[in-house]
């Protein structure tokens, strides 16, 4: 059960590299005309207003006043920077992994985490990438042993930040708390309240920040000034994500709770089943060793999913909430497993693996169909998407070929 990890990493690296492919091929041709939130949620800005997440399109007016280029092509070039440094950033993080199993695989290769982005191009390169690069950064410094007030440092400056250009962040922050905790502090039993109250200091910017763009008002007005803003100086007009920034929560939640059925909380349930299952496996095999105790991970991670729920009473992106919340998991995951304080029990899950499956062709088309052979879609109301495997590389080809004739 257990995979070579060179063979592992360098297929790999194949992999990443197609999907790398794939990603700024499409980015290319959606900034020339898409009118997806691709690229509108990138063009909020400050021109009517302060508003939440406005400070990344401030940031391509003022490079695209400057430099007269393009400001979809500036986009484009920093959505596919984005990109290729998340990538980068996947490959360095796993490649320290001393064992790759196939539980591991599974986890790694599922459709709710890397391929998601280009099953569903309507979420390519959305402005969760920076949460992702941001918290990868953020594991690098612990497993690299940084001083802890090297890491409060890099929260305290940069959370405001991401912040400011995508204000969700609020609901996974509890994850950077978990891991800190599990990295400096010395028993969870006894608090070092003085290493707390010194890490919990590290948000209050972060805090200011949300409190300040939770308090302001947005009004229909102020977002009518920014369209026409855009539109006079860009030749760009108001859609998708450019249309909602004067929604308030209770719309939100309203907008939800009217049109939500049964079977979109059933067919989201079924996607945590199955999407997570391997995850679920692998915390049932292991023990959480913290100060020499064993403690239950899944009652922890049972906490950290109570703020997510809020996220989605809010929006109707289940699906983009979803792969957010599967990267936050399995990044913890294997990152505690890099850091010796999640130990697994190998023998023990392959043995209850062994169990139901003990043909190799069955792994092997297990392996395919879950990992290729579907995909949730952005909104709630959507079905589920079939076989991403297929349909990634057959849309980057016929969109090749129609380009060139």
């Amino acid at each position: 059960m257990k995979i070579d990890r060179i063979n592992f990493l360098f297929y790999f690296k194949i992999y990443l590299t197609l999907l790398t492919i794939f990603a700024v091929f499409h980015l290319y041709f959606k900034h020339t005309g898409g009118t997806d939130s691709t690229i509108s949620e990138w063009l909020v800005n400050y021109k009517g207003g302060f508003t939440r997440r406005g400070l990344s399109g401030d940031f391509f007016i003022f490079l695209s006043n400057n430099l007269n280029i393009s400001i979809r092509f500036i986009i484009y070039l920093f959505q596919s920077f984005f990109y290729i440094l998340f990538v980068f950033l996947t490959f360095l993080f796993f490649k320290n992994l001393k064992i790759i199993s196939y539980i591991f695989l599974l986890i790694i290769f599922c459709p709710l985490f890397l391929i998601y982005h280009l099953a569903e191009l309507e979420v390519l390169v959305r402005k969760e990438i920076l949460l992702f690069i941001h918290f990868y950064i953020y594991l690098f410094l612990i497993e690299r042993r940084s001083t802890s007030l090297t890491c409060n440092s890099y929260l305290f400056t940069t959370l405001p930040i991401i912040a400011l250009i995508w204000e969700p962040i609020i609901f996974f922050v509890q994850f950077y708390f978990f891991s800190y905790l599990l990295s400096y502090h010395k028993s969870f039993g006894k608090i070092d309240k003085k290493l707390i109250y010194k890490h919990l200091f590290s948000y209050s910017s972060f805090l200011l920040v949300i409190f300040f763009i939770i308090t302001q008002d947005f009004s229909s007005t102020n977002e009518k000034i920014m369209c026409d803003y855009l539109e006079f100086n860009f030749n760009q007009k108001c859609y998708m994500s450019l249309n909602y920034l004067d929604t308030t929560v209770s719309e939100n939640f309203n907008s939800l709770f009217v049109d939500i059925k049964f079977t979109h909380i059933a067919r989201y349930t079924l996607v945590y089943l199955i999407g997570f299952a391997p995850l679920f496996l692998v915390l049932k095999c292991s023990s959480l060793i913290y100060n020499k105790k064993v403690l239950n991970l899944k009652n922890y991670y049972l906490l950290l999913f109570i703020p997510i729920i809020f996220l989605y009473m809010m929006g109707l992106d289940w699906g983009r909430w979803t792969n957010i919340t599967y990267f936050y998991y399995i990044i913890t995951t294997f990152h505690l497993i890099k850091i010796n304080k999640l130990k697994i029990n190998l023998f023990k899950m392959h043995l209850r693996l062994n169990k139901f499956i003990k043909k190799k062709y069955i792994l092997v088309f297990i392996f395919i169909f879950f990992c290729f052979g579907w995909n949730t879609k952005t909104l709630y109301k959507e079905d589920i998407g079939s076989f991403p495997g297929y349909r990634v590389p057959y849309l980057f080809f016929k969109t090749l070929i129609n380009n060139i004739n």
